[in-house]
């Protein structure tokens, strides 16, 4: 975008230089017509508006009191709050990850809505930067966001949003 602005600038230098007289108008329009092909970049900087960074206290001042708190039955001090559509864990008060259910139509990444779908996702972050058996993982910085998928149906079963150092 800069470079089409200098262009601009640079050819009306040119023609005004020259003493051509002409109408340049249209080409400082083109220069600084925004991209309608311009795509979204997200930064996986946050899940249905909770980041990597929140502890207990920030969920749930963004997020009200869960609908209940459980613990993981599999590992020891996690602790679950449960939301409609989403479960977050946290370890020692800090997030450790966002789960997104299955079932869910929408959720947002970076504030913005996403079809909670495989297609969806991919269309908004590019092709994955892995591939599990059990999934597709999309990586920015140290956030990662993993799509579980059924093997048999090709389903989404869930979305998760992780630190890599929880991987």
């Amino acid at each position: 975008m800069k470079n089409m602005i200098l262009i601009g600038y640079m050819l009306g230098g040119i023609i005004g230089l020259t003493g051509n007289i002409s109408d340049d108008s249209h080409l400082t329009l083109a220069a600084t017509a925004p991209s309608t092909q311009e795509k979204q970049i997200y930064q996986l900087q946050t899940v249905n508006g909770i980041s990597l960074y929140d502890n207990q206290s920030s969920v749930i001042e963004k997020k009200g009191e869960p609908a209940l708190i459980t613990e993981d039955p599999y590992i020891k001090g996690f602790e679950i709050y449960h939301y409609p559509g989403m479960n977050i864990i946290f370890s020692d008060g800090a997030v450790n990850f966002v789960e997104v259910l299955a079932g869910v139509d929408t959720f947002t990444i970076d504030g913005i809505p996403i079809p909670a779908t495989v297609e969806a996702v991919k269309e908004a972050l590019g092709e994955p930067d892995y591939v599990a058996e059990d999934g597709i993982v999309f990586q920015r910085n140290e956030a990662l966001l993993k799509l579980f998928i059924d093997r048999d149906t090709q389903n989404l079963t869930s979305i998760h949003y992780y630190h890599i150092s929880a991987a």
